[in-house]
């Protein structure tokens, strides 16, 4: 298993974990995230331009000399269809996400501190940042709560002097999630995971790979 100096330390909200068997059937406990440390070895960015200049999936017409880390993205987005659907959630298959210019208004509310909802709260949500920049998040000692009168994605402010943690390209995780619709009187809200998008993604020149992510559950 690679370093993992860049979590927080004897920080128990995050299990983690050596396996994918693990990664997709551990229970999340006290904990709101298990993750799965990995180590790509490949030119994922290349790939994440290739994906993004196609127009109906991710299927076809990738470059031959990305074959090794076409297959691996594969194998990951085919072995997580196959666990949902064992579980009997298979409508919320999982997806690639490819966040660049062209499409950042489309997910503006993930720019923002927030959970995520879904339809099935003891798997959570699986996420997996193919390259840099990765995605965000708080420890939950660090959160604060705004109104429960506000929308979701408003009620979560990072606290003055907080660290902000980022998990690196590669790695897995299962985050633990609100059912979905997030609901104005969420349960257990203190043990939910709270991300957002790296606001970095704005600033990147346009002739930066796209970020490229897998999202399911």
């Amino acid at each position: 298993m690679k370093n993992l100096d860049y979590l927080p330390q004897n920080y128990d909200s995050i299990k983690v974990v050596d396996s994918w068997d693990a990664l997709l059937s551990e229970p999340f406990d006290d904990a709101s995230c298990i993750l799965f440390p990995r180590t790509l070895s490949g030119d994922f960015n290349a790939l994440a331009r290739a994906v993004s200049m196609q127009r109906k999936g991710y299927r076809k017409d990738i470059p031959q000399n990305l074959g090794a880390e076409h297959r691996l993205l594969m194998e990951d987005i085919e072995r997580v269809r196959a666990h949902l659907i064992a579980i009997g959630v298979s409508a919320y298959e999982p997806s690639l996400r490819i966040e660049n210019r062209a499409r950042w208004s489309s997910f503006s509310s993930v720019d923002t501190w927030h959970v995520d909802g879904c339809k099935n709260p003891e798997f959570g949500r699986l996420l997996c940042n193919y390259n840099a920049p990765t995605t965000q998040w708080l420890r939950q000692q660090d959160v604060t709560y705004a109104s429960l009168s506000m929308r979701a994605n408003e009620r979560f402010n990072k606290k003055m002097f907080a660290k902000t943690y980022s998990f690196e390209p590669g790695d897995i995780w299962r985050q633990r999630s609100a059912s979905s619709p997030v609901s104005e009187h969420m349960q257990d809200r203190d043990k939910l995971f709270v991300h957002r998008r790296p606001p970095e993604v704005k600033l990147r020149h346009r002739n930066d790979p796209p970020r490229m992510l897998m999202v399911a559950g």
